[in-house]
């Protein structure tokens, strides 16, 4: 029988390469921008699944020459850096991989509060720089028992609830309904920000929330206020918040996102009172895996009637594709 084609775009772990090229003619698109159309002029007539990591995606023009394509499989949540509208209209189909790193990306927004509130970063500077010996490092602030806002109650939003549960607190959320959950609902991300001492934005990245959190939101939440963001730079308004971090109106802020990511502003990196990560929420061995295991089996499901990937993450997609989870 002949192998299905897959154009993959990115590198992927040994395990899951292995678990790809077993079942698929894999054609693995170059990395070097220039010689991409046309390589796809040759190889794309025969391509029937684009792989590609979320943060790659594909354009409409890429998937325009590859006439036969079927479907498109994420590895990863975003969807932002995919003609997704146009794509579907095609009748292509599209899967991402929500379940596969939430508990990655909620640990990661507990560890941007810490890092925050106790100027960890910094404080390692300091030792390193040699000024501990002459000096006394700047103090931090507690992060527990307080008022814990987020902005997005999905997935990824419930497990940073259910982790900071922890910490003694009181837990709010803000989202397009209230949710049968033991958490205060705010209708309004402002009324959130009021009542918040840390504000987790966990929401997705559409054209209605860009820049949703402004001037107002982080006034709201005050000059002892963190925001920690997981979720996409464009949803907060990158100008506001360097204002409000260079005055003093907000205490500090975690980010894992950017608005002009991989190029980061340098007047938010001259800040002292911001940690900017280059967007590792996800960037774990086991997120990885999951993910793409996750996204090859709805390939799989695709081509070959296979079952879906089981919804979660860890334990439970390790059990059910066992040899992806070998080391790569």
């Amino acid at each position: 029988m002949t192998r299905p084609v897959v154009v993959q775009m990115g590198m992927m772990l040994n395990s899951s390469q292995h678990e790809l090229d077993m079942r698929y003619d894999v054609r693995k698109l170059p990395r070097r921008l220039h010689v991409q159309q046309n390589w796809l002029h040759t190889h794309g007539q025969s391509a029937r699944a684009v792989l590609t990591p979320a943060h790659v995606g594909i354009s409409l023009s890429q998937a325009n020459l590859m006439p036969n394509l079927e479907i498109v499989a994420i590895c990863g949540i975003g969807q932002d850096c995919v003609d997704v509208d146009a794509i579907r209209d095609r009748g292509i189909t599209i899967t991402n991989t929500p379940y596969a790193s939430t508990a990655d990306v909620a640990e990661l927004a507990i560890a941007l509060m810490l890092n925050v509130f106790r100027n960890i970063p910094s404080a390692f500077d300091f030792v390193r720089s040699g000024r501990w010996a002459h000096e006394v490092p700047r103090l931090g602030r507690r992060s527990s028992s307080l008022r814990y806002g987020i902005v997005g109650l999905g997935h990824i939003g419930t497990a940073i609830a259910e982790r900071l549960a922890g910490f003694g607190g009181s837990i709010a959320y803000t989202g397009r309904r209230a949710r049968d959950v033991p958490w205060s609902y705010y209708p309004s991300i402002l009324e959130l920000a009021q009542q918040s001492d840390v504000l987790f934005l966990a929401l997705p990245s559409t054209p209605e929330t860009r820049s949703v959190i402004g001037a107002a939101e982080l006034r709201a939440l005050g000059s002892s206020g963190v925001l920690v963001n997981v979720a996409r730079g464009a949803v907060v308004d990158e100008n506001a918040l360097i204002a409000a971090l260079r005055q003093g109106d907000l205490w500090g802020a975690g980010l894992d996102v950017t608005s002009t990511e991989p190029s980061v502003s340098p007047a938010l990196l001259a800040l002292e009172n911001v940690i900017v990560l280059p967007h590792v929420g996800a960037s774990t061995l086991e997120a990885v895996t999951a993910m793409e295991a996750a996204a090859i089996a709805e390939l799989d499901r695709h081509f070959f009637g296979m079952a879906s990937p089981p919804r979660g993450s860890g334990a439970r997609l390790r059990a059910w594709v066992p040899s992806a989870f070998a080391q790569p």
